[in-house]
């Protein structure tokens, strides 16, 4: 799942309040669409022009975080039984495509 920023992410921009806000609407978005409860957030959202602090970069991490172990526990739940099955499917098609790999294990 991919975004689009509206705010201005390079290198060397200012981090304004609008840019911790849309990383943590995007990333309740996320728990959403992932079936997960949203992570309560403490420090966020931020009221446009107030000042950055080290408070609300860190909740976000830690909102990352959440998110992304939530992520594997819970979405991949429902698929572990397909992907077994479809696992051995490609790994007998591609058996000749890799006969010369050497993985070192």
């Amino acid at each position: 799942m991919a975004f689009t920023w509206n705010e201005d992410i390079n290198q060397g921009s200012r981090i304004e309040s609008e840019d911790l806000n849309e990383i943590k609407n995007n990333l309740d978005h996320l728990a959403d669409e992932i079936g997960i409860s949203p992570y309560s957030w403490a420090n966020l959202p931020v009221s446009s022009g107030q000042p950055v602090k080290g408070d609300e970069p860190k909740e976000l991490r830690d909102a990352t975080d959440y998110t992304h172990d939530n992520m594997h526990s819970n979405y991949n739940s429902t698929d572990d039984s397909d992907y077994s099955e479809d696992n051995a499917t490609v790994n007998s098609t591609n058996l000749s495509d890799n006969s010369g790999y050497n993985s070192g294990y």
